[in-house]
């Protein structure tokens, strides 16, 4: 499908956030997020696109090794908690029967 004005046109909704800082999404309440942790302030307490299903999911995020991040964030993990969080969000919003797309590298590796 084409959209002819992309991001204008009003059947598009884009939003540019961390998507594993939406604690909501991961059933993490506001109030158990210790006052030290290094991003506490980041954290995402809204749900976007709550309610709504869609019938096709792509989950193509990467943690590349150029993006600026947190000390405590740079971990092999990152690339991990990224995936997991793309699973969790796009599985809740998937209508019954709908297609899930999921970019993996290196698939026959269990930590892929």
């Amino acid at each position: 499908m084409i959209i002819p004005y992309g991001p204008k046109d009003p059947r598009v909704d884009v939003k540019f956030l961390d998507i594993t800082m939406l604690v909501r999404e991961f059933s993490i309440r506001s109030f158990s997020i210790p006052a030290d942790h290094p991003d506490a302030a980041n954290f995402i307490t809204s749900s976007p696109f709550n309610g709504r299903k869609f019938e096709l999911v792509l989950c193509d995020g990467q943690a590349l090794r150029t993006h600026e991040r947190a000390k405590y964030r740079e971990t092999m993990r990152e690339a991990r908690r990224l995936l997991l969080a793309q699973l969790i969000f796009g599985m809740t919003r998937i209508k019954q029967g709908g297609t899930f797309v999921i970019l993996l590298h290196k698939a026959e590796a269990w930590d892929t």
